[in-house]
């Protein structure tokens, strides 16, 4: 496997793609393309290029639809030893599918850009995967003693707040 990966990435990744993954459209004819030489033009790395998915979908209702919706999907530890919890794929899919909802409703929308910015806490993976859900691009920040709002334009910013 490791030396298909090496000697062969297109094949390999192409290989994982068609196998692991749902895919709606497949990708075109190159699975990726690179341009890592600024004399030849911009830099550009691309995958899959023309292929569409949901990575949302791969990663609940996938394993929801072969038996695994009571399994634990997500397992979250505290800070604060002995305050955990955990969600099954088909808990965390339920939550995911809230949060989509709620971002739709107050017109998030595919291609947006959604600014996250919570603590390490249940919610921010829900929150990621409802932005991808939607097919709205995700920008994480993971909260310091300040935020930091990067310039240009967002639809939402998700946050967290004691008060």
């Amino acid at each position: 496997m490791y030396k298909k990966s090496i000697e062969d990435p297109a094949g390999f990744w192409s290989d994982i793609a068609l196998w692991e993954f749902y895919w709606k459209q497949k990708w075109g004819d190159h699975i990726y393309s690179e341009n890592l030489d600024v004399n030849k033009g911009n830099i550009k790395i691309e995958w899959f290029k023309g292929g569409i998915t949901n990575i949302c979908y791969n990663c609940l209702d996938r394993n929801i639809d072969v038996g695994l919706g009571d399994k634990i999907a997500l397992h979250w530890e505290s800070n604060e030893p002995g305050f955990d919890a955990h969600l099954t794929y088909s808990q965390l899919l339920h939550r995911v599918c809230q949060l989509a909802n709620y971002l739709k409703s107050i017109g998030v929308k595919k291609g947006d850009a959604v600014i996250v910015y919570l603590h390490m806490l249940l919610e921010l993976p829900i929150t990621m995967l409802a932005c991808a859900r939607i097919g709205a691009v995700h920008s994480l920040r993971v909260v310091a003693n300040f935020p930091y709002i990067p310039d240009g334009k967002y639809r939402m910013l998700a946050k967290y707040s004691l008060t």
